[in-house]
């Protein structure tokens, strides 16, 4: 009988994880959906209070989002100019001796077999970039289009030159437990 019990236990657990999985896949489909779900599984609604800036308390999505974006360029602001540039001239010179003395090495290049590996690794539940392609249509391409995705790659590695959306990413801001949602 206890071993039936685990069995079922274990069945149940399996059937939630599955269910889950494909919830979450689903909601990646447009912008709203992932809020929707994350507000949907919470067993009491979640009340988001007003965001606090400087110059008071801010309501609307849209201002909450540009908060959200001043914060973030606070937090990542590129160094400043030093006063001293005698270190930066040193490593400079650093720099092109060791280059004029030593052949600068390019980036190993990849296979497809790599690509195939780091595809089939890849999480279905991750949400899709800019471009909406979803991990599960990644893992079903064709050999044929790994193949190009490969020359791609590699000619961006030949070239020291990605392109600029491989650089960008979507973020969706979550609140962590037990912290003050009114700070960003």
């Amino acid at each position: 009988m206890n071993r039936l019990k685990r069995e079922i236990n274990k069945n149940l657990t399996n059937i939630k994880r599955r269910e889950w999985d494909a919830a979450l896949v689903e909601s990646n489909m447009s912008d709203a959906s992932l809020h929707e779900f994350i507000a949907r599984s919470n067993k009491k609604p979640v009340l988001y209070p007003p965001l606090l800036e400087y110059q008071g308390l801010i309501y609307g999505t849209k201002e909450e989002a540009d908060l959200f974006v001043d914060t973030l360029e606070d937090s990542f602001q590129e160094n400043r100019t030093p006063y001293d540039d005698d270190p930066i001239d040193k490593v400079d010179r650093a720099v092109r001796r060791f280059l004029r003395h030593n052949i600068p090495a390019t980036s190993p290049l990849t296979s497809t077999n790599e690509i195939c590996s780091i595809i089939a690794k890849l999480d279905n539940k991750n949400a899709p970039g800019q471009d909406q392609i979803q991990n599960i249509a990644l893992k079903s391409l064709p050999i044929n289009a790994i193949t190009h995705l490969t020359k791609i790659i590699n000619k961006c590695l030949l070239l020291n030159h990605f392109p600029k959306p491989w650089k960008h990413a979507i973020l969706t801001m979550l609140p962590k437990p037990n912290k003050d949602l009114k700070h960003p």
